[in-house]
């Protein structure tokens, strides 16, 4: 059961990446030089680099970390990894404000960290395959419904 969540959550990963890599056209409308321009609103939002939400896993462990970063996304795969450097991650994910735990618990397979920030704003998943000993660190923005 567990390695099929381990799995679901790699596929829904790639297909994240996948989407997040598309190309985006500018759709700003050409202004000539007379006409004024107008402030952006203040409902459009920069976006966030999503990899300053969490701790950057290279000071946690051994192994250099995979990146993925996008809007849409922060994702950290890291090898070679102990419990101990699992549990010191995650102790500073929750430092840094991933305290609403959506899910949390330990299995043959696999150790899991679900959980969302304080403003409900970002979901992450810490995940640490014990057959592998890989991690998986997941951050999304939490979508409104």
């Amino acid at each position: 059961m567990k390695k099929n969540i381990l799995i679901m959550l790699a596929i829904t990963s790639i297909a994240i990446l996948i989407t997040g890599c598309s190309n985006k056209e500018n759709t700003e409308p050409k202004t000539s030089g007379t006409e004024s321009t107008q402030s952006t609103s203040s409902s459009e939002k920069e976006p966030i680099d999503l990899s300053t939400l969490i701790p950057y896993p290279d000071g946690y462990f051994s192994e250099k970390a995979t990146t993925i970063l996008n809007d849409s996304q922060c994702w950290y795969q890291i090898k070679n990894c102990s419990v101990e450097s699992y549990d010191s991650y995650v102790g500073s994910c929750k430092d840094k404000g991933f305290t609403v735990v959506h899910y949390e618990g330990d299995s043959n397979a696999n150790k899991l960290y679900y959980a969302y920030d304080s403003e409900n704003k970002y979901y992450l998943e810490v995940a640490l395959n014990h057959e592998t000993n890989q991690i998986d660190v997941n951050l999304t923005p939490v979508k409104n419904k």
